[in-house]
C-alpha cells in the first residue's frame, strides 16, 4: 500500500504521462478502500465513468458491505472511484460552465455558496462537497442548450473522486484548496440550502442574459 499522501499521489500522477490503456491499476484498490473506510459510500467505476454495479443507487442509504468492496477489489482492473451521494446528506454542486468567461461565472456561483471546505477539479469545472437534503436539480439556460451550467448532485448520483483519471485528459481528477474528504467528515461540510440553490440559479439567469445583451450570446 502506498505510503505517499493524496495530494502527492494526484501531482505525482499528473507529473507523468497517462495515456490511455495506462491507466494506474491500483487507484481504487488503494485509495478507493481509504475513502470507504472513512465512511464514504464509494464504487469501482470503468473508463467512461459508468458504474460497474447495476442498482448503485442503494448505496446512497447504506455503506457497500465489506464483501461487495473485497469482490470489487479481487476483480484486479483499472477502476475509477465514484461517490454515491445522498448518504449522510452528501451532496455535491457541480459547475461546469465553460463559455470564455467561466471565471466570472465561477467566483459567482463561489459567492452564493456557504463556506467552501473541500472542492475536486476535472477537466474544466468544479465540483463543491456540502450537505442537503434537497433533490438533485440541473440548473440549465436556453442560450446554453440542454447541458447543465450547474447540477446539485444527490440522492441517486454519483460524482468521480481524485485521483481518478479524467477520461479526456488522461490526467488526475484534483482537489482545490487545503484539504480533501479524506480529511474530514460529511458533519465537517457546511449545509447547501433551499436559499442558496434558489440564489444561484436566480444569478445564472442574470449573468446568461448580461451575456447575451453585451457579447451576443455565450462564448464557448
Amino acid at each position: 500500500e502506498s505510503s505517499i499522501g493524496l495530494d502527492q499521489f494526484c501531482q505525482t500522477v499528473k507529473n507523468s504521462n497517462v495515456f490511455e490503456g495506462e491507466v494506474l491499476s491500483n487507484i481504487f484498490s488503494i485509495w478507493g478502500r481509504k475513502f470507504y473506510e472513512s465512511g464514504y459510500s464509494v464504487m469501482p467505476v470503468i473508463a467512461k465513468n459508468q458504474p460497474i454495479e447495476s442498482g448503485f443507487q442503494r448505496f446512497s442509504k447504506a455503506l457497500p458491505t465489506e464483501d461487495e468492496f473485497q469482490r470489487w477489489e479481487n476483480l484486479n482492473n483499472s477502476f475509477n472511484i465514484g461517490l454515491v451521494l445522498g448518504l449522510n446528506n452528501l451532496v455535491c454542486l457541480d459547475i461546469d460552465y465553460d463559455g470564455e468567461d467561466r471565471d466570472a461565472f465561477l467566483d459567482g456561483v463561489k459567492a452564493l455558496c456557504p463556506p467552501i471546505v473541500v472542492a475536486k477539479k476535472g477537466k474544466k469545472g468544479l465540483s463543491i462537497f456540502f450537505r442537503g437534503k434537497m433533490g438533485g436539480k440541473k440548473m440549465t439556460h436556453s442560450s446554453y442548450g440542454k447541458k447543465p451550467l450547474v447540477e446539485v448532485l444527490s440522492v441517486g448520483n454519483y460524482t468521480i473522486l481524485p485521483p481518478s483519471i479524467h477520461v479526456d485528459t488522461k490526467k488526475p481528477y484534483s482537489w482545490e484548496g487545503q484539504t480533501d474528504l479524506l480529511n474530514v467528515t460529511p458533519e465537517d461540510l457546511p449545509w447547501l440550502t433551499d436559499a442558496d440553490v434558489l440564489n444561484i440559479e436566480i444569478f445564472i439567469s442574470d449573468f446568461m442574459r448580461e451575456d447575451e445583451q453585451t457579447r451576443g450570446g455565450r462564448n464557448i
